[in-house]
């Protein structure tokens, strides 16, 4: 970015970023008076987030991967065009391009002129689960790592991730591993690498009404619960009006669902478990006759590529080739080199010495 050409557009905005360990860089322009995104991300984020100061001497643009300018729509060279954004209710409008051609170096513009003043939690929320995460995703990917939906646990240096489709059990499952003594990396999302190496992605559980069906042996503080039971009924009552499944999130400390938690920062996977509702057998191991099946159903439910395609890939199919291609050798590798299963849900509904066992004796 050429700061004479941008000093007018970001005069009135505050700079921060969000530093994954030098693995990743995330650069942020937020209005002043637009600085409940700051909070959001703040909240989210924790120590990966701080506020720089705009000095010509002290942000490098080669030290940042993505960056993201809030409630603005100026024109940046190589942005392809406008884009609408359909959360599940509310339109939210966004730009984005590759900077100079470079694939490494994102520019996202996010405009949020609709209802900002009533959805505060909202309009973060959007901005960085539909359009910020998939371009972690993509950046990643290009450098030998991939962002899974999936939670991750670390039992005594032995790394877990179970993969899985929304609502089929992950956070839950993740609670009772915790609860057996493994350390938390993730309830939701987790770095994998090529070479086997699982690296928490670090932000607040996004925790729904339905997880509590499973977890009963969590200790709410009665506000928290009192809150849940009214998003939940909010919830029926915006799904009854759309017509299709919708999700409200509370976010929420895991120290404060959980009274000893371990926190894991890195570990190396051991095994792979791929959830599933519904399975005639309770487990499968992965193999070579059925790894290429698994991979494509692991795909299927990987959040952070379905809304890179659906948001900025859409009409550049060579890109989203590529992606799958990068995709799929990544998930070969790691199903290769780890203990891997397909699993039904009903095996670990109530306990997970399952998992453990088949880490041990498999």
């Amino acid at each position: 970015m050429h700061y004479d050409q941008k000093a007018e557009a970001v005069v009135n905005m505050k700079v921060f970023q969000i530093d994954f360990d030098s693995m990743m860089k995330v650069l942020l322009y937020i209005p002043d008076n637009k600085l409940y995104y700051a909070e959001y991300f703040q909240k989210e984020y924790g120590e990966h987030f701080s506020q720089l100061c705009f000095d010509k001497g002290m942000i490098n643009d080669e030290d940042f991967d993505i960056f993201v300018y809030v409630d603005t729509m100026m024109q940046a060279e190589g942005c392809k065009k406008y884009r609408r954004l359909i959360g599940k209710v509310f339109p939210l409008t966004y730009a984005w391009g590759f900077r100079d051609g470079n694939h490494r170096k994102v520019n996202l513009y996010y405009r949020s002129n609709y209802f900002r003043y009533f959805l505060r939690s909202y309009l973060p929320i959007n901005l960085h689960t539909f359009l910020l995460e998939p371009l972690m995703y993509y950046i990643g990917l290009l450098r030998g790592f991939t962002l899974l939906h999936a939670a991750s646990a670390d039992n005594h240096g032995q790394g877990l991730v179970i993969s899985a489709q929304s609502g089929c059990g992950k956070t839950s499952t993740v609670f009772k591993l915790i609860r057996s003594g493994c350390g938390f990396l993730g309830d939701d999302l987790v770095w994998v690498s090529e070479e086997g190496d699982l690296l928490r992605y670090p932000r607040l559980i996004h925790l729904f009404s339905y997880v509590l069906q499973y977890s009963s042996f969590l200790t709410l503080p009665w506000k928290l619960h009192i809150y849940l039971k009214v998003k939940d009924f909010l919830r029926q009552i915006i799904e009854f009006i759309i017509g299709e499944q919708f999700n409200i999130a509370t976010r929420v400390d895991i120290k404060d669902l959980m009274n000893s938690v371990d926190i894991v920062n890195r570990t190396v996977l051991t095994g792979f478990f791929f959830m599933r509702k519904e399975s005639d057998v309770l487990v499968e191991s992965i193999d070579d006759s059925n790894r290429l099946a698994s991979i494509d159903s692991i795909m299927e439910v990987n959040e952070p590529m379905d809304n890179l395609f659906k948001n900025f890939f859409e009409d550049d199919e060579s890109l989203r080739i590529t992606v799958r291609k990068r995709q799929e050798k990544l998930l070969n590798t790691i199903l290769h080199n780890s203990k891997a299963f397909m699993i039904n849900r009903e095996l670990v509904k109530t306990e997970v010495e399952p998992l453990l066992w088949l880490l041990d004796n498999e």
